[in-house]
């Protein structure tokens, strides 16, 4: 069984890979993704682990479980030709918003709300014709466990 932080990561990435416009565009949606990109993967959007902290941080408020906050990145990766990148990074980040803020909870019910914590400078290689982009942008994931059980809630 994977704990509910898992579960929570694989939720966010299935809501992503569901999104319209990221099916349209052929995107990949994946999961710790690491190595070089082909062409055809691209579009691409990762999501990985960030850091967790309980809520309350002189224990849990309840006997039966504990709440947490999750931090979850998805780094948009893609590679142009064309002078619009802004536009190409805003859209992609367009879309997860949409993906993810459609329904706070991803659809299950140990997430409790999914809150848009911003992104870092996007990282722009223009040393050829054709531009590498890398951004990452960070959600919190509010989630509930038990108190004694990461896999249970």
């Amino acid at each position: 069984m994977s704990t509910l932080f898992e579960q929570a990561i694989d939720a966010f990435a299935a809501n992503i890979a569901a999104d319209a416009t990221v099916i349209s565009d052929g995107a990949t949606v994946t999961k710790a993704r690491v190595g070089a990109w082909s062409e055809s993967e691209l579009p691409a959007y990762v999501l990985t682990y960030g850091g967790d902290a309980p809520l309350n941080e002189l224990g849990p408020d309840n006997t039966r479980f504990i709440d947490w906050e999750f931090v979850i990145f998805v780094d948009l990766y893609d590679k142009l030709t064309t002078a619009a990148i802004d536009s190409v990074f805003q859209d992609m980040r367009a879309n997860i918003h949409r993906a993810l803020m459609a329904d706070v909870t991803q659809g299950v019910n140990f997430i409790l709300t999914t809150i848009p914590a911003g992104s870092d400078e996007p990282l722009i290689d223009d040393q050829a014709e054709q531009k590498t982009l890398a951004w990452r942008t960070n959600w919190i994931c509010r989630l509930r466990t038990s108190i004694d059980d990461l896999e249970t809630i």
